[in-house]
Order: structure tokens, then sequence, then C-alpha cells
């Protein structure tokens, strides 16, 4: 809607308090909260060292070819990487972490300015998906591993599967170290966000700009 584009629009100081921020964020399940300073500074650089765009994973989960995928991790199991390192850390600010008994998670890279965005969707289990029947994930989460409050946003909706329309949103700029949990049965999306009004199209005949740099960083690790 124009309400959201406007929202998402706006200076850093003009945007209303459009998620709560840890430590106001309470432990509801049911609301869209943001923890900022929630990665510890050492398990932030392994998870950036990690995810660079320099780093193997890209290539080796043939990551710009392959399509959507995934990895599961069983939080009975003591971590065996740095991003089940983060989610056994993150479990005590979910709400729910009694009753999580494993974490889906996947890695989406951005460049600032230059993306897509990513489309609407409930996260969802597809293997019960295939047999006809929706189970959500109890909380869903994003945690940027970089960003200064500016980049694409993700915008979570207070729609259901359920719902005929939404009537209300959050919006979460990427910042670095912060996580971002909402309900796993809303929907959400990742909007471009506008370039900086600095940035002028230089005159003259266009030329090639790479999508992906060695000086690029990821902005979010979502779980």
């Amino acid at each position: 809607s124009r309400a959201v584009w406007d929202l998402l629009r706006a200076r850093p100081e003009d945007r209303p308090a459009d998620v709560a921020l840890g430590p106001k964020a309470s432990a509801n399940v049911q609301a869209v909260r943001r923890w900022d300073c929630a990665v510890p500074p050492a398990l932030l650089a392994a998870l950036q060292s990690a995810f660079a765009v320099s780093s193997p994973f890209w290539e080796e989960t043939n990551y710009a070819e392959r399509g959507y995928f995934s990895f599961w991790y069983d939080v009975r199991q003591p971590p065996s990487n740095t991003v089940e390192m983060l989610a056994a850390h993150l479990l005590p600010l979910t709400g729910c972490g009694d009753r999580i008994v494993g974490c889906e998670w996947w890695v989406h890279t951005r460049s600032d300015g230059r993306s897509i965005g990513h489309q609407m969707h409930f996260d969802t289990e597809e293997a019960t998906l295939a047999a006809g029947r929706l189970c959500h994930p109890s909380v869903s989460s994003v945690t940027y591993l970089s960003g200064t409050g500016g980049g694409d946003p993700t915008v979570v909706f207070d729609q259901r599967p359920k719902d005929d329309t939404a009537l209300s949103a959050c919006v979460s700029h990427p910042l670095e170290g912060s996580v971002l949990f909402f309900p796993g049965d809303r929907l959400h999306c990742v909007c471009p966000a506008p370039p900086p009004e600095h940035r002028k199209r230089p005159r003259g005949p266009p030329t090639p700009v790479p999508l992906l740099r060695s000086t690029d960083q990821p902005q979010r690790v979502t779980l």
C-alpha cells in the first residue's frame, strides 16, 4: 500500500517507532520485536566472516543458481557451527524457547542500493505443506549482519493465511547485530530501499555495475 511505501521512504528521524525495541521489547511471541545489539561482538564477527561475499559458502552451496534452500538445527544437540551458536544464543529471547525443538535457517545476501528485495510470503514447513497441511514456525526471526539503519527493510504485516487483508505493518531497517522476531504465521517481505538522496546518476552512456563485489557485506541471516 502507499502507506507502507511512505514509511519506507521516510527519513530515519521522521520514522515512527515501528517495532518494539529491546530491552523494552517484551517476550510476547505474538508481538513484532527487535533487539538491537543482540549478537555478541565475537559471534557477530565470526558470522560476518562466514557469510562475507568472498566466503566459499556461496559457491559451495551454489547459492546463485540453486533456488531456495535451508538447513536444520536440532536444539537438543550442541552447536556445531556459528549459526547454530547464534540460534542457541537467541532462544531465550524468543519467548518460547522451552517449546522449540529445532531451527530451520537460511542465508540471503543483498547488495546495498541494488536489490529487488524479497517477495511476500509466509514461513511454512514444506514437507507438511506437500501433504496438504499448513504448519508455521512458532516464531520467525531475522538477524542483520550489517546495516546502519538504511538498506532494504523487512516488512511484517498483521495478516495471517486465514485473513483477507492486512490492517497494519511493522518495518525493520537493517542494523548491524540486531535481531527481529515476529509470529511465524505472519505475511512478510523485504522491500527495496530507495536510493540515497545524494546518489545521482552520472551523465553519459550507462556503465555496467557488478551485482556482487568482494567488498559487499551480506545484510542478514534468517532463522
